[in-house]
């Protein structure tokens, strides 16, 4: 459920909210710990950032438990081993700053992290020293997982009686198709027809020049005249 972000917008509003847990300028004392992110309920974890001030920065320690992974090392430890950038378990180290005594730690598994177990993130301060801390951290909390799940069902199931209903128009749609091309091929055949029978019958009338010349040579001839009538059945 890696792509759980791109079908948000079809899951049911109301089972699902964005949720920040902040913490500002929290003083934590010498060997003392400070719980920065704590998920109680059902969700993916996106991102955390971590800013540690003060001398004892590098060997304060994060501790990352989601039920599933465990992290725990120093921000000094993060940093020698060269992990800067985003990464699937481990957090980065976005900021290493000794002179100002300024450190951040970003936190951005990719995928994002599913929990159902309850996830905590935690700082702890070294032995002889304190620190100030800021935080936040971005969840994917589902308030409502009956809801939610339903919902994210008929996204990624697909709806079976729609399915048949789409098949039913479908072969409806074909039945029409297939009997209007019959129709239209029997129009044509007929029309063509028509257009057949039209030119024999221009073919076979006589040509009206035709049927004057024959009278008046019938008249030249003595031969009794040709009614009008006769004409009009001889053209027939």
């Amino acid at each position: 459920m890696s792509q759980i972000t791109s079908i948000l917008p079809l899951i049911d509003k109301n089972s699902w909210r964005w949720n920040v847990q902040s913490e500002t300028n929290t003083s934590i004392g010498a060997g003392s710990s400070d719980k920065l992110y704590d998920a109680e309920s059902v969700g993916w974890f996106y991102w955390g950032l971590i800013t540690v001030k003060g001398s004892g920065g590098p060997e304060s320690e994060i501790n990352i438990d989601s039920g599933r992974l465990k992290v725990d090392s120093t921000i000094a430890e993060f940093y020698e081993s060269g992990v800067t950038g985003r990464g699937a378990g481990a957090p980065s180290i976005n900021r290493y700053d000794t002179t100002n005594d300024i450190y951040g730690v970003l936190y951005e598994p990719r995928p994002p992290i599913y929990f159902n177990e309850g996830f905590t993130i935690n700082v702890e301060s070294p032995s002889d020293k304190s620190i100030a801390v800021n935080s936040d951290m971005l969840e994917l909390e589902v308030i409502d997982q009956d809801r939610f799940i339903s919902s994210l069902r008929s996204v990624l199931i697909p709806n079976v009686d729609i399915e048949n209903k789409l098949d039913t128009i479908s072969q409806q749609l074909q039945r029409t198709n297939n009997l209007l091309s019959t129709q239209i091929g029997q129009l044509s055949e007929d029309r063509l027809q028509e257009i057949t029978q039209g030119e024999r019958t221009e073919d076979i009338s006589p040509p009206i020049d035709a049927i004057d010349s024959a009278t008046e040579e019938l008249e030249d001839s003595g031969q009794p005249n040709t009614s009008d009538e006769d004409l009009s059945t001889l053209s027939k």
